[in-house]
């Protein structure tokens, strides 16, 4: 699938840097502000926005994501409500302002319904960026200006999309909408996890080969061309939407 591709990343951050495991104990709160920090909080959270913790680089441990996930709707939460989705489903790309993947991916999904879509989201992954003297875990979009959906029906959903006042695409040529590939559809469905963030892998590099000892990546060694240590991330080879190659974090722990 050949288009060309916006540019611009959207991204939220936690920070991570070397600290004392002491210095990281919080002080005794009060017994009532202790109490209502038990409390689970209502409302939503950002794009931007996410919690903070601390960790050693080069000490990355195999973790599950804590990043808020994408908002879509798949098909057990479909299930679980009622809906029959069609036994056949395609996945289609949309195509949005960059910097405004994940509120388009809402709003296409509201104006939608679930009853057409099974999915709808923007690829994202983790990387460690170093900020101010700290390393911070920000995501940052996979495929700026894109938007990933499956449905069953993709004439419904295009109709349906004609109603948004905002910039949304579905890529296509004339009357004829573009569908991934399984290969394609299988990387941008299963890659990311339930959240559909690509978190951080670690490896090591052994006699110039690499191993991936945790995280996505593992088992997926031959999708890497080019490692950057310093920037702990690793450029693979996807071929998709015109990116020949895009970058997902990899912290190598060790070279032999």
């Amino acid at each position: 699938m050949s288009v060309a591709t916006p540019t611009k990343d959207s991204l939220d951050g936690r920070i991570f840097a070397p600290a004392d495991r002491s210095a990281l104990m919080p002080a005794a709160a009060p017994a009532a502000e202790a109490d209502r920090l038990k409390m689970p909080h209502g409302g939503g959270r950002s794009e931007r926005g996410c919690r903070e913790r601390r960790i050693e680089p080069g000490r990355l441990s195999r973790r599950t994501s804590e990043l808020p996930t994408t908002s879509s709707i798949d098909a057990a939460g479909e299930a679980a409500r009622g809906v029959r989705m069609p036994a056949s489903v395609g996945w289609h790309v949309l195509q949005v302002v960059p910097g405004q993947e994940q509120s388009m991916a809402e709003r296409a999904a509201s104006l939608v319904g679930p009853e057409l879509l099974s999915a709808c989201f923007p690829l994202r992954y983790e990387l460690l960026k170093k900020q101010q003297g700290a390393w911070r875990l920000v995501t940052e979009v996979m495929f700026p200006g894109y938007v990933f959906l499956a449905t069953g029906d993709i004439d419904a959903v295009r109709e349906r999309l004609k109603l948004s006042t905002s910039f949304a695409r579905l890529l296509g040529a004339g009357d004829a909408i573009f569908s991934l590939t399984p290969e394609e559809a299988a990387f941008v469905s299963e890659f990311g996890g339930a959240g559909h963030v690509v978190g951080m892998s670690e490896g090591v590099i052994e006699d110039g080969r690499t191993v991936v000892r945790s995280g996505p990546l593992r088992g997926r060694e031959d999708l890497i061309r080019k490692i950057d240590r310093h920037k702990r991330v690793a450029f693979l080879d996807v071929g998709l939407l015109d990116q020949v190659r895009v970058r997902v974090g990899l912290e190598i722990t060790r070279k032999t």
